[in-house]
C-alpha cells in the first residue's frame, strides 16, 4: 500500500485549501494556526475541541443535540467557528439537557478539581 507522508499541520497555505479543519490538538496549536489562517483570508469551517476560542465572539460552542437550535441558527447566520464546551458541563448537559428543556430543573451547580489535580 502506497501511503503518502503526513503533511505539516502548521502549513497555512496547505490549510487554506481545505473547506473544513477539525482539530483536537489543543490550544498550543489553535492559538497560532487559527489566527494565521483567518488572517490569510481563509473562510472555511473551524471545528475545535480546544478551549482557546470558547469566549471569542465568532465562536459557537457545540453540544449536539443539546444546543442543536443554536448550532442551526449560527450556521444560518454564516458562522464558521465551532468549538467544544467545557468537559464537565458538556457531560452534565448530555445527561440532563432534556430535563432542562422540559423545565424540570430549577437550579444546578457543579464543580471540578482539575486545578488541584494538576490536570
Amino acid at each position: 500500500v502506497d501511503v503518502p507522508p503526513l503533511k505539516d499541520a502548521f502549513d497555512i497555505d496547505a490549510l487554506k485549501a481545505l473547506d473544513v479543519v477539525v482539530t483536537c490538538q489543543g490550544g498550543d496549536y489553535t492559538k497560532p494556526v487559527y489566527k494565521d489562517l483567518r488572517e490569510a483570508g481563509w473562510k472555511g469551517y473551524w471545528i475545535d475541541a480546544a478551549s482557546t476560542l470558547r469566549m471569542e465572539d465568532e465562536a459557537t460552542i457545540i453540544l449536539d443535540p443539546v444546543n442543536r437550535k443554536v448550532i442551526d441558527n449560527q450556521l444560518a447566520k454564516g458562522a464558521k467557528t465551532f468549538v467544544g464546551g467545557n468537559c464537565t458541563v458538556s457531560l452534565m448537559l448530555m445527561g440532563l439537557g432534556g430535563l432542562f428543556e422540559a423545565d424540570m430543573v430549577e437550579w444546578m451547580t457543579s464543580m471540578t478539581y482539575q486545578a488541584a489535580s494538576g490536570s
